[in-house]
Order: structure tokens, then C-alpha cells, then sequence
């Protein structure tokens, strides 16, 4: 009902100010960043995998459901700053990510990062960013969650989360290695898995009216193959440790919590048509995207 209800547009852009700020901090979106880090670093995997696998969510979806339909001019007057410091988290998440010590926390900035991202498709308000963001949003959960799951397995094998604390472990647990990998390319959006369908969207969408804002967030995708793939060579790669040659590789159990979130990244093609059937643009010259019906 409270679609229906007719605000001025001051009074739609105070509103918007606070909602946004709300799921910002949610989500979370550059600068109201900083609590994720450390909560991911402190909480125990299976925490993190609800933390950041599902309850983020509620920020990027309150973006969409929320503060562009409850208070579209709010939302389009904002729009320019809530692209650039989307653009601003993806490119700072990613960098930042880099230079980690620490699994978990590293992990945690790779989300900031991809958050950013869902936050641009769900801003340029075109058909193609809000089916990307919108997928986005189920690919980061699966994508994290598998990842948090594996890095749980490492911790429980070697006692800590340092990455200087492993190396070579593909020698010998090959099978966590590998999954690792794979899960490790799903999140840098390797072409052929849904990662990169619906990274392609948000980026597609985004040139479709914020050109530079676009060739800005394209850089991610560099850097996401920097920070995934240094990861992996420092964790699996090189001289297997002393206190690594005891790792056992993934038990059944394991394999069975693990796999499914891996498939499931890209089991679901349908959601960018129901996405672009869902969010339209209302007009020519008018790229916001409203619920049809």
C-alpha cells in the first residue's frame, strides 16, 4: 500500500537517504564496509556461510524492492553517488582483498567487492543490470558459501586461516584442491559458469547509460583473477609443509556438503529472463525499472 501513497520529492529523497543507508550498511556497500571484515575473520565457517551467503541479501534486496519502488525520485536523484560508491567498493574490495594475510579475512573483501558489483546492476536501473544484479545476488551465495565451506575444511586440517600457514596441499588432498579451484574460478567469474552470466549483465547493463562507470568496474575482473588465482598458488601450490603433510583429503560427508553449492552455480539459467520479464523500463528516456502488474 505504500506504493500508493504520494510523497513530495524532498520528502522522497530524505527517505530514500535513510532506507538506503539501512540496507547499505547491510549489504555492505562501500564506505559502511567495515564491520564485515572483521565479523568474517572472527566468526566460525559455518557463521560466515550464513553471514555472508544469505543474510547480505537483505541489503541489495532491499535496494531493489524497497528504495526504488517505495521512492523512485529519491532513488534517481541519488543515483549518479550510488553508482560511483558502488563503483568505488567493487575496485577497493578487490584490491584490498589482495593484499590479505588471512583466508577468512580475505574472503571478506572479495564479498565487499562483489557487492559493489550487485549494487551497479541494481542502480543503472536497466533490464540488464537488475537480472545480473539479481542473479548475482544467488551466484554470490553459492559461490561464498562453498568457498567458506572449503576454507572451514583447511582450518580444521591445519589448525589456522593464515595463508602463509599452508602450501602444497594439492599434493595431498588433491580433491580439496581441485574444488577449491573450481569454486575459486566461479567467483572470479570464469566464462561458462552462471558467475559470469550474470557479471556480463551488470556490466552490460551498466554501459548501457554509464559508460565510464562501466570500464571503471570492468577492472574488477582483473583483479579478481589476481586475487583468486595468488590465493590458490599460495594455499595449493609449491613445497608441501611439514605441518600440511598430514591433511587428509575431503571425506564423503564433506563432498556432499560441498558439491552441491559448486553445481548449483550454474543450475539455474532461468533467472535473467525472469529477471528482465520482471524489472522493464518504464519509458523512453526513463532507464528506473518498476514491477509490472
Amino acid at each position: 500500500m505504500l506504493v500508493h501513497v504520494t510523497l513530495s520529492s524532498t520528502v522522497q529523497k530524505w527517505l530514500f537517504l535513510g532506507f538506503f543507508i539501512a540496507f547499505a550498511i547491510k549489504a555492505p556497500l562501500w564506505p559502511f564496509h567495515t564491520w564485515l571484515p572483521d565479523a568474517a575473520d572472527s566468526a566460525q565457517p559455518g557463521t560466515a556461510v550464513l553471514m555472508l551467503g544469505m543474510m547480505d541479501k537483505v541489503g541489495t534486496f532491499g535496494m531493489l524492492r524497497y528504495c526504488w519502488e517505495l521512492f523512485p525520485a529519491g532513488a534517481k536523484w541519488f543515483t549518479p553517488l550510488v553508482i560511483t560508491l558502488a563503483v568505488i567498493g567493487t575496485l577497493y574490495g578487490a584490491i584490498v582483498a589482495i593484499g590479505q594475510a588471512g583466508l577468512k579475512r580475505l574472503m571478506g573483501y572479495v564479498s565487499i567487492s562483489h557487492f559493489g558489483l550487485i549494487t551497479l546492476g541494481i542502480f543503472v536501473m536497466t533490464s540488464q543490470g537488475v537480472s545480473g544484479a539479481t542473479l548475482y545476488m544467488v551466484n554470490h551465495a553459492f559461490i561464498t558459501g562453498a568457498l567458506f565451506v572449503l576454507v572451514g575444511f583447511m582450518i580444521i586440517r591445519r589448525g589456522s586461516d593464515r595463508i602463509a600457514d599452508f602450501g602444497g596441499v594439492q599434493s595431498v588432498a588433491p580433491l580439496l584442491a581441485g574444488l577449491f579451484l573450481v569454486a575459486g574460478l566461479a567467483g572470479l567469474s570464469l566464462p561458462g559458469l552462471g558467475s559470469f552470466v550474470s557479471e556480463f549483465l551488470v556490466l552490460l547493463g551498466t554501459f548501457t547509460h554509464y559508460k565510464v562507470a562501466a570500464v571503471f568496474a570492468t577492472v574488477n575482473i582483473i583483479l579478481a583473477a589476481v586475487y583468486i588465482l595468488w590465493m590458490y598458488q599460495r594455499t595449493m601450490n609449491g613445497p608441501v609443509r611439514d605441518q600440511v603433510k598430514g591433511f587428509t583429503d575431503l571425506r564423503l560427508r564433506e563432498i556432499v556438503a560441498v558439491a552441491p553449492l559448486i553445481g548449483a552455480d550454474h543450475l539455474h539459467r532461468g533467472l535473467p529472463q525472469a529477471g528482465a520479464r520482471y524489472h522493464q523500463p518504464r519509458g523512453p528516456g526513463d532507464h528506473g525499472a518498476g514491477r509490472q502488474g
